[in-house]
């Protein structure tokens, strides 16, 4: 293959990649003047191509590049100035200025000084690389880089893209190998496009799908614990905030784990906290009743369930120390009885006896807290002989919104279809949650809940990918629906 040839071939390649390239970046960052940009390709490309076939004549090929780029880039962003001296200062002031508001808050979405000055320089140091240089591993590496940035700071779907590249890098390295054969050239393009398309054909299987993002969820739950897509979140919302939010009216998304500590318990056995208590499900999330928002002061230091029918265990000691101070208590299950703390229990506690929460008087934060732990005894065979008590529930707690889809009924009564007492029915819900192999524990895969769905509807039938949020609204919206 002559050289003039291979380096043409090579030119159009790259032309390819620097549209993979520019079409995620043109919809994060629109281009005002694309003619134009398309014009300073075809310029860059030519005294590359120049360049490679008279190398000797660097110099001149060197300077006629940096005189285009500056031209391009006035041509690209003309900042409502002529070109000149003037255009040019105003350029390096709005430059220095965009670059620093982007290193402070961070994100794809890049001013459009500096995007455009991006996409000038990226267009010539990509021919550079590839059609002088001949060093087509770097220009691969760089629009993957952008590329696997894109898909994950905005979510953005870019399979096709992915395979497109798989191609470029494909035909690149056989043009780079074979060029001087024709014969293995050609054979090698071929066996390229046909390996990339069978993969692309592999990729749109939903098993395959489905097992490969089964089997890379400890890994990417490793990486969430550690805070790593917590960092990527914040890195591309700014400051977004991850971790708990006592607003749960909106449900549904993935969650990336804050790792910083909330607070810091001390005790000989472990035990589920108790945040937060919404009754109200509304279709999208949970919100308080009303009567949930009514706070009294703690009656002495003692918080007990007078209605509970069972005995209480020995008391065991538990000390809460907060990080930065709360305005909410995160309490065990069970009788408690508070023995010191800052604020002090005996006098500055309010008790919301419907949710169990407790907050301070004069909204006092709390930095710390000495309690004594009696946990509620009692056995499998107690609640299976217990008796409905529909009667001493009060219809918040099996109220559901008119619009719950009537499937999400009808589930509930197939799944407890042969249970006979109450406690059966919530433990044939329980299995099938925690059972079914449609479902997925994982807090990066879960889907955000389309508009006008319901958040349990959805998540049952047709996205079953999910965490807490998901598995517990589940259980209560199910067992609601059959009283």
């Amino acid at each position: 293959m002559p050289k003039w040839l291979q380096r043409l071939l090579t030119i159009l390649l790259t032309w390819w990649l620097l549209a993979l390239f520019v079409q995620p970046f043109s919809v994060i960052n629109p281009i005002a003047h694309p003619r134009e940009l398309a014009g300073y390709v075809v310029i860059i490309s030519l005294i590359s191509y120049l360049a490679a076939l008279w190398p000797r004549a660097w110099p001149i090929w060197l300077t006629t590049a940096f005189l285009s780029m500056i031209v391009g880039l006035w041509a690209i962003l003309p900042l409502k100035q002529h070109f000149g001296i003037t255009w040019f200062n105003t350029y390096v002031q709005t430059f220095n200025t965009a670059t620093r508001r982007f290193l402070q808050v961070g994100g794809v979405d890049v001013p459009a000084t500096l995007s455009m000055t991006l996409i000038v320089a990226l267009v010539a140091f990509l021919l550079l690389i590839t059609v002088v240089l001949q060093l087509y591993p770097g220009a691969v590496a760089i629009v993957l880089s952008y590329l696997l940035a894109v898909h994950v700071f905005n979510g953005s779907d870019l399979t096709t893209q992915f395979f497109q590249l798989a191609v470029v890098t494909g035909l690149l390295a056989v043009l780079h190998l074979y060029h001087t054969r024709w014969r293995a050239f050609l054979i090698g393009s071929l066996s390229i496009v046909g390996l990339t398309l069978g993969l692309m054909w592999l990729s749109t299987s939903t098993p395959l799908n489905d097992w490969l993002a089964n089997i890379s969820v400890p890994a990417r739950e490793r990486l969430n614990q550690r805070g790593f897509y917590a960092s990527l979140e914040a890195y591309a919302n700014g400051s977004g905030r991850t971790g708990f939010t006592e607003n749960s009216r909106v449900l549904g998304g993935p969650v990336y784990d804050d790792p910083t500590p909330v607070f810091t318990a001390t005790s000989r056995e472990a035990h589920y906290y108790r945040v937060e208590v919404d009754s109200f499900y509304t279709g999208t999330g949970w919100r308080p009743s009303a009567f949930q928002t009514q706070a009294a002061p703690l009656d002495g230091a003692i918080m007990r369930d007078p209605s509970a029918r069972v005995d209480y265990g020995q008391a065991t000691s538990v000390k809460l120390v907060f990080n930065g101070g709360k305005t909410f208590l995160p309490l065990p299950y069970g009788q408690l009885t508070f023995t010191g703390g800052k604020p002090d229990p005996t006098t500055d506690f309010l008790l919301n006896s419907a949710t169990q929460r407790i907050t301070a008087s004069d909204d006092q934060r709390f930095e710390r807290l000495d309690i004594q732990v009696q946990q509620k005894q009692f056995t499998d065979t107690q609640l299976e002989t217990a008796t409905s008590s529909t009667q001493l529930i009060s219809s918040n707690y099996l109220r559901l919104p008119s619009s719950l889809p009537q499937r999400v009924r009808t589930l509930a009564k197939r799944i407890t279809a042969d249970a006979k007492t109450p406690y059966e029915k919530v433990i044939a819900i329980q299995t099938y949650l925690r059972s079914d192999p449609r479902f997925t524990y994982s807090k990066t895969d879960a889907q955000q809940t389309p508009a006008n769905r319901d958040y349990v509807d959805y998540f049952l039938f047709d996205s079953p990918i999910g965490y807490c949020d998901n598995f517990s609204s589940a259980m209560v919206v199910l067992c609601r629906s059959i009283n």
